[in-house]
């Protein structure tokens, strides 16, 4: 099999322990094909009179039964264990690189439907490794094992029954084309349901605050109805499948029966040979229909490789160099131009920031004011111009360089699920003390709240962080911005959530973090703005309107104080 998830999974197998696996289940499997010999032996007189003479025979008997028994039952938890090890590994792999992979390359999925590519999909390749290859592989020695037997017994009677092989393919074959785009599509709309379902209840208060529970149970309908109709295909034609095949199965074994049962009447058969022949072909009906259950496993399994092979291709976010130092917090961008898709935001941006210095960027809705801070974060790499931090080109330095040196607050207040303790130290390789957490806290008013759960900084949250206020949330965020010092800071109206009263004290903490700092603010706050070293004023085109302290951009009398004369009407 050429399949490179499959080869992928090989090379993450232990395979000294599937190996010896799989040896013991070709010696059970061939202990197997030997029941039916013993089974016919007992139809005959004279051996039936051996066996119930010497008990020590019937006791071997007893044991070689029991033994292809335990066999299979040691080799199938070797190869199961095995299977499961190499799928945790690759699971593994596959959500490492995907946490590498580059933002702009993962802006083209659903996290919904990754998420289902690493359950979901992963189930299928569970059963895919432990079960289905196994399986086939033994199945088909099965197969070979009793089509030899048959043929010693009788060869014609036997030729007639492999005629059944060809007409079995021309059943097999086009259905299971049919089954691997069905099964395609099938995962597919499980992966964009499962996102769906996910954005919904992270926003189910909006949702219903707008009566919208109607609507979203009709939309979700349709697409279950739709995902409904794509497993009543796969159902159908796989029942349509096994059907046929156990009814072609089936037809040959009662023609083979009749045959037989006229060499018995001429005497060219035994009894005991009859009923060994018989369980033979018997034995043939479960192999042969596993082998066509496993042809659209194989299908399946094809169509999930390629989802996951698909996330293993995404491009990694460029490495870049680690440079020693940076001798400075400075950052210039000259002629940026930057589109999303199609969509031009930045165009021909040029600006230098000085080091330290609080830097407010206001500006119309999509002017790119968050762009610019995706860039600086080295979320987009596929820019236009020229970014610098200190002498350093943006392009040349690694993600993780820039990340050390940039500490970034967005708008949304994310919490992750865990105790607080373990949010607020959220990626912190180095040391952060006790006492400098618990300082932090205090400077933006959370020791009181810390203090009123019951584990105090140790309390579980959820994912959305239940049970805490947009505020609260956002002052945690913050926090967590703080835990470790950085030269840079970009801050996306962090107070956004804040009433008067709590932003002051927040401002005030979040002045005292970042003196002598270079700080970038998206501001839509007249307090924010004022209190800026430089205010960085963008037009709707993404390009820079102008650039300088408050009192000097009022004098200009340009777009700013249009942007001023909306914060004061916006309260």
């Amino acid at each position: 099999m050429t399949n490179p998830l499959f080869k992928l999974l090989i090379g993450f197998l232990n395979k000294p322990k599937f190996v010896v696996g799989f040896i013991l289940s070709l010696v059970g499997t061939s202990l197997g094909l030997l029941l039916p010999q013993v089974i016919g032996k007992l139809l005959d007189v004279t051996f039936l009179t051996e066996i119930t003479t010497q008990p020590s025979l019937l006791a071997g008997m007893v044991l070689f039964f029991v033994s292809v028994y335990v066999i299979r039952a040691v080799s199938s938890y070797l190869v199961g264990t095995c299977g499961s090890q190499a799928l945790n590994k690759i699971q593994k792999h596959i959500y490492d690189h995907l946490l590498k992979a580059s933002v702009q390359e993962l802006d083209a999925y659903q996290s919904g439907d990754l998420a289902s590519r690493l359950t979901n999909d992963m189930s299928i390749v569970l059963n895919f490794m432990t079960v289905v290859i196994p399986n086939l592989l033994l199945n088909v020695i099965v197969i070979v094992g009793s089509i030899y037997f048959l043929f010693m017994i009788s060869s014609s009677m036997t030729f007639i029954s492999l005629l059944i092989v060809p007409v079995l393919l021309l059943v097999i074959v086009p259905i299971n084309a049919h089954l691997e785009a069905y099964y395609n599509d099938y995962q597919t709309g499980v992966g964009e349901i499962s996102s769906r379902i996910s954005h919904k209840f992270v926003h189910i208060r909006l949702m219903k605050a707008f009566r919208g529970e109607h609507s979203e149970a009709r939309d979700m309908g349709k697409s279950f109805d739709h995902l409904t109709s794509n497993y009543k295909k796969i159902i159908g034609w796989s029942s349509f499948q096994n059907t046929l095949i156990s009814s072609l199965m089936m037809g040959f074994i009662i023609l083979i029966l009749v045959l037989a049962g006229g060499e018995v009447a001429r005497g060219t058969m035994t009894m005991s040979s009859l009923t060994t022949f018989i369980l033979y072909i018997t034995q043939l009906i479960d192999p042969i229909s596993d082998v066509s259950d496993a042809m659209t496993e194989i299908s399946e399994f094809r169509s999930v490789s390629n989802r996951l092979m698909e996330v293993l291709k995404l491009a990694k976010e460029d490495d870049g160099k680690d440079y020693s130092s940076i001798e400075s917090a400075a950052i210039r961008m000259s002629g940026v131009q930057f589109a999303y898709d199609t969509e031009r935001i930045l165009n021909d941006l040029s600006v230098q920031i000085p080091s330290g210095k609080h830097v407010a960027i206001v500006g119309p809705s999509g002017s790119g004011k968050s762009t610019i801070f995706s860039l600086l974060m080295k979320f987009y790499q596929d820019y236009q111009g020229s970014i610098q931090i200190g002498q350093q080109e943006l392009k040349d330095l690694s993600p993780s360089q820039v990340r050390q040196m940039i500490s970034y607050i967005p708008q949304d207040n994310t919490l992750f699920h865990g105790t607080l303790r373990e949010n607020l130290l959220y990626g912190k390789n180095s040391g952060v003390s006790e006492e400098r957490l618990y300082d932090i806290l205090e400077q933006l008013d959370l020791t009181k709240l810390v203090n009123e759960l019951e584990k105090g900084i140790d309390t579980k949250i959820s994912d959305s962080g239940t049970g805490l206020s947009e505020g609260q949330k956002q002052r945690f965020n913050i926090a967590r911005a703080f835990m470790v010092d950085h030269p840079i800071y970009l801050l996306d109206e962090v107070t956004a959530s804040l009433d008067s009263v709590t932003e002051s004290i927040i401002s005030k903490a979040i002045d005292k973090f970042t003196a002598g700092k270079t700080r970038l603010t998206i501001a839509h706050r007249l307090n924010t703005v004022r209190e800026a070293d430089y205010i960085l004023v963008l037009n709707k085109n993404g390009s820079v309107s102008d650039f300088g302290k408050h009192q000097q951009l009022i004098q200009r009398n340009h777009p700013y104080n249009h942007f001023l004369s909306e914060l004061q009407a916006a309260g």
